[in-house]
């Protein structure tokens, strides 16, 4: 049952994952900023009570050094603690995904959390919400006007314009005390990457909250192949490269393995955008939530599933289906939870798959012999460069706005910009050395037996995410390699690293993830699209699974532009618009 357990938790993961003198501290540059830039981005002037020698607080201000532009040169480390004053409590909204394995005594007497406490100085009173009461339980807390001092997730509750909850006062401009917060501030500008700096600046007088980051981005699930079976086969997985490829391997698992169902797909057809048809530039991803995924080809938004690019891409997987090479109930599937006696007793071999729930699956199938191994992302032709669907995301999903009654904001803001310095985002990455992990006697980093071998049956990335930093909630830079420290997870780990990795991607049809549409754009957005979400979704599956016949694609596409597609797409291309003017070629 433990093992199951860990299984099904590590599942429901993947769908759902600077130069100062002073006693402040001190400046470490990693990678000085050389892109995008900005006007220097103001603020209020520093309280007294900071700059005294006597102040019971580590405060950044003043200890480190800044560009041109105002923006610092390098990470900066804090000086322990960040307080000493032993009766100061903050408030904390955020939940916890595995409630039931909190012990007697609280959350914030877990080790994790109480290590950090006592290391920073800093009080946080946890307010643990059920994950599924989050939306209400949010609306009542602003209704009371009665909010957390930190709040996880307050954009995604929030039902207003962004700004809307500055200038109504229940979050504080973080821009405000960007002084307090050099870490956060040189994350903004590290990259040279404009879809970093837009979206941890909103706009240039503005940032609404500490976005959780990823501090090595890699690609974090692609397909897997029965690596068993293929040497049975005498394939080499580095061989299999176009869907030619795949489709000889699908078919050999099939004729020759006697293989029920060769392919697993999802409902949404692909597992992520552009996850299997990027070789045909396009993403095969249905959603019943959102628009299809939007695409610059020569400076023109254009929305997927309705192209000639599509229509072929469409052809492909449904020859598959009709050779028997895809499981005929992948309607059903969302998620690797339904499919975990396809994966475990043998019936599949092709599986979309994140390396941290690999191991489990091997450990727990019926043959001893089960192993997967990472294909690389499929090409019409060997040597393809792919122009979408690779670009490498430097966030997680969590994200932290500040109450505008919190009665010590700069403290506050530092806490969270201690989890961006280096040794903040390794401690709270990692978590307690002794507890989590140690070094070996080669001096490496390794997960200890409570990871690996959890007396509750958690998974590792459950077990860290219990243990240390939860990039679902917490702010900070997940170090998510943490996930492969033990005796063969480097071989979970080359497969984002090494095999899925994309070095010459081109990227030249990626939409601009920071592009924000304007509030008249979004007004206008939520006329229309809900009707073409629903019209697009339903049809485009249908002709997926043979009950719409391929003939009828030009009506349906004709249809969903009347419906509604064209007047989104000009809206799209007038944002586009705007945003190039603005940032140029990004």
């Amino acid at each position: 049952m433990k093992k199951k357990l860990a299984l099904i938790l590590a599942m429901l993961l993947i769908v759902t994952l600077f130069a100062a003198c002073g006693g402040g501290g001190k400046t470490t540059t990693t990678a000085p900023p050389t892109g995008q830039t900005g006007d220097d981005i103001g603020g209020d002037e520093i309280p007294d009570e900071t700059e005294k020698p006597d102040s019971p607080y580590n405060f950044a201000v003043g200890n480190y050094e800044v560009d041109e532009r105002g923006f610092p040169t390098g990470s900066y480390e804090y000086t322990l603690p960040l307080s000493t004053v032993e009766d100061e409590v903050f408030t904390y909204w955020m939940t916890c995904y595995t409630p039931q394995f909190i012990p007697e005594e609280g959350f914030g007497e877990m080790p994790y959390q109480r290590h950090t406490r006592e290391k920073t100085g800093v009080n946080i009173e946890y307010q643990v919400i059920n994950s599924q009461a989050m939306m209400e339980n949010f609306s009542v807390m602003i209704n009371s006007d009665d909010l957390s001092d930190l709040i996880s997730g307050f954009g995604f509750y929030w039902s207003g314009p962004p700004k809307s909850a500055i200038e109504d006062a229940y979050i504080v401009n973080l821009i405000d005390y960007r002084d307090y917060m050099p870490n956060y501030m040189y994350q903004a500008v590290r990259f040279d990457d404009i879809d970093v700096y837009n979206t941890i600046f909103y706009d240039e007088e503005t940032i609404l909250a500490f976005y959780t980051m990823i501090e090595e981005p890699m690609p974090g699930m692609n397909y897997c192949a029965r690596a068993d079976w293929l040497r049975k086969l005498d394939m080499d997985p580095d061989d299999i490269i176009t869907y030619d490829d795949v489709h000889e391997m699908l078919t050999r698992f099939k004729n020759e393995l006697d293989v029920k169902w060769p392919m697993e797909i999802f409902k949404t057809v692909e597992p992520t955008a552009a996850m299997i048809f990027a070789g045909y530039d396009t993403a095969m991803f249905v959603s019943d939530q959102a628009l299809p995924t939007i695409k610059i080809v020569d400076g023109v938004p254009t929305f997927t599933l309705t192209q000639q690019e599509d229509y072929e891409a469409l052809v492909l997987i449904k020859s598959w289906l009709e050779e028997g090479l895809i499981d005929p109930a992948w309607t059903s599937v969302s998620t690797n939870q339904d499919i975990t006696p396809q994966i475990l007793n043998g019936e599949t071999g092709y599986v979309a798959f994140n390396p941290g729930e690999i191991k489990g699956f091997e450990d727990a199938a019926s043959d001893p012999d089960a192993e997967w191994a990472a294909l690389k992302k499929v090409r019409k032709y060997e040597g393809q460069a792919f122009k979408l669907g690779s670009k490498l995301g430097h966030f997680s999903y969590g994200s932290n706005s500040i109450s505008a009654t919190c009665e010590n904001i700069p403290l506050l803001v530092t806490y969270c910009d201690y989890f961006y310095s280096p040794e903040g985002s390794f401690s709270s990455s990692y978590g307690v050395q002794g507890h989590t992990w140690d070094y070996n006697e080669d001096g490496e980093i390794r997960l200890t037996d409570f990871v690996l071998r959890n007396p509750d049956g958690l998974g590792v990335a459950w077990v860290m995410i219990m243990n240390a930093l939860n990039s679902f909630v917490d702010p900070g830079i997940e170090w998510h390699t943490r996930n492969y420290a033990y005796d063969g997870g480097e071989r979970l780990l080359n497969m984002m690293k090494v095999t899925w990795a994309e070095p010459n991607y081109s990227g030249e049809y990626d939409w601009p993830t920071s592009l924000k549409f304007t509030d008249e754009q979004s007004e206008e957005l939520n006329k229309v699209q809900a009707d073409v979400v629903t019209y697009i979704g339903e049809n485009f599956l249908s002709f997926v699974d043979g009950s719409k016949p391929l003939s009828e694609w030009d009506t349906y596409v004709a249809e969903a532009k009347a419906i509604g597609l064209d007047a989104c797409q000009a809206i799209f291309q007038e944002a586009y618009d705007a945003f190039i003017a603005k940032h140029g070629d990004f």
